[in-house]
Order: structure tokens, then sequence, then C-alpha cells
């Protein structure tokens, strides 16, 4: 039979009080400098706003693009923007939960299905510049959609 000649030494000194305030300290300095980002960023907008907003106009908002200054307008591009999200939600919302639905439901376990899940996984480390070039390849090229709403959509 061995026997243990003394209890075994830590390195580790754990003081939980000291750890409570050191984390207590860091919660406010994150805390802190959380708010002094907010603050300077409510600042800039506020000052921004109050700026532009005697140049702002209705005209502005509703007149197409021009190369006339006075009458130039964003009514195209507003109009586009809305168009182009409002396809990317009717596209993409059935997709993705139809998706979600059958890889956790009904897909049996298979090297397609983890293909699947990676891509899906690794989506948010592509920039978007690729998805806008895979886009134009797929969309608007072979598939010869051209410059549309629809084109947009499906690439976002």
């Amino acid at each position: 039979m061995t026997t243990v000649s003394g209890a075994a030494t830590s390195h580790f000194d754990a003081q939980p009080k000291k750890r409570r305030l050191v984390g207590e300290i860091f919660l406010w300095i994150c805390f802190a400098a959380t708010s002094f980002a907010v603050i300077l960023l409510a600042i800039l907008l506020i000052d921004i706003l109050r700026q532009g907003a005697g140049r702002l106009a209705v005209d502005f908002l509703t007149h197409y693009p021009s190369r006339f200054p006075e009458r130039a307008g964003i009514k195209s591009a507003l109009f586009g923007t809305m168009w182009v999200v409002g396809f990317t939600g009717l596209l993409s919302f059935p997709l993705g939960v139809g998706t979600a639905i059958y890889l956790e439901e009904y897909a049996p376990r298979n090297w397609l299905t983890r293909v699947i899940e990676t891509n899906i996984a690794n989506l948010a480390g592509v920039p978007s510049i690729v998805y806008g070039v895979l886009g134009l390849a797929v969309f608007v090229r072979a598939m010869a959609l051209g410059r549309s709403v629809l084109a947009g959509a499906a690439t976002l």
C-alpha cells in the first residue's frame, strides 16, 4: 500500500474577493468605454442632423436624379432599395427557414449535410464583395437576369 507523504501544494491562490473586485472594475471600465463611444456617436449624429436638416427638402426625396443640382433627387434609389429589400425578404425567409427545418429534422447525416452546415457556419467570414461577384456571375451572367431587382435580391 502506498502512502501520501504530504498534501499537494498548489501555485494557484484562489482569492474570490479579489477576483470579484477585479471583475467589477473591469465591468465598469467596459461600461465607461461603451458609454463614451455611444455618447460620442450621439453627439456626431446630432451635429450632422442639425447642420443637414436645413439643406434636406422634400423635393430631394421625390425627384429623380438630374444633372442640375436644384432638380436632383434620390427617388429612384429609394424605391430601388425598397424593392430589393422586399424581394430579398420574400426570397430569403422561406428559403432560410425551410433549409433550417430540413437540415435539423429530416436530412440524413451524410457528407452533403456536413458540407452545407460548414458553409452556413462560414458565411460570416466571407467578405460581401465575394458574394457580389458570385451573384454577378451566377444571376446576372449565367442565368441572364440582367441588371434587375430580382438579380440583386437573389444575390443578397
